[in-house]
């Protein structure tokens, strides 16, 4: 049995000869004994596509599809909202406090600038309500 790595790499290499259709690895000619084209110039389709482009895909649609932090977080591995945002491609606001007489926002030590206006816009929406 080969590893995923080997199976990637095959699935990531693979060419298609353009006079016969045989699915091959890379080489100087086709391995169709008929055929013998010359393909050292193709390139795969999926040439360049790393296993982790399929994971940040698959984080952002999942964004995208309204779906909450905490079931990104739990399918994509991730420990922390900051990491969701990082890896995730998504803006996270908070920690927010809820049901108190006045509204709090917390700026942790390692909040960036983005992270302080994103409170402040929601100092404001909250001033007007």
């Amino acid at each position: 049995m080969t590893s995923w790595r080997t199976a990637w790499r095959n699935l990531t290499r693979q060419i298609t000869c353009p006079a016969c259709g045989t699915k091959q690895q890379p080489a100087k000619s086709c391995a169709n004994e008929k055929c013998g084209v010359a393909i050292e110039e193709l390139k795969s389709p999926l040439s360049g596509l790393r296993f982790h482009d399929l994971r940040h895909h698959a984080i952002t649609e999942l964004a995208e599809s309204q779906a909450s932090d905490s079931t990104i977080m739990a399918i994509a591995g991730h420990v922390s909202t900051k990491m969701l945002q990082q890896l995730g491609g998504v803006t996270v606001v908070g920690p927010l406090l809820t049901g108190l007489d006045k509204p709090v926002q917390i700026a942790s030590m390692s909040a960036t600038a983005t992270d302080i206006v994103n409170l402040a816009v929601i100092a404001a929406y909250d001033i007007n309500r």
